[in-house]
């Protein structure tokens, strides 16, 4: 899995499931969701939008943690291989 570049981060939701949105550098729409444990990062069509990026296959898919457990973006970010732009911490 190569790893992934994302900007303009959003968080959608905090808890049940817990939700982000994105972009990657190349304008492609990121929907980021943790539940139960399940972490799973889905990355849409060059000019696409959340929707699309939602029904998109899943670019990283993994239970990572317990089903009651909390994770924060940075610990997402690193179980999914994901970098941040810095204007975006």
């Amino acid at each position: 899995m190569a790893a992934l570049t994302i900007r303009d981060v959003e968080l959608k939701t905090e808890y049940l499931p817990a939700q982000w949105y994105a972009r990657t550098l190349d304008d492609r729409p990121v929907y980021i969701r943790f539940k139960y444990g399940r972490l799973s990062v889905n990355v849409g069509p060059v000019g696409g939008s959340i929707d699309e990026a939602v029904r998109s296959p899943r670019w990283y898919d993994a239970i990572v943690a317990d089903d009651h457990d909390d994770l924060t973006f940075d610990e997402v970010c690193r179980l999914a291989g994901i970098t941040v732009l810095a204007a975006n911490r």
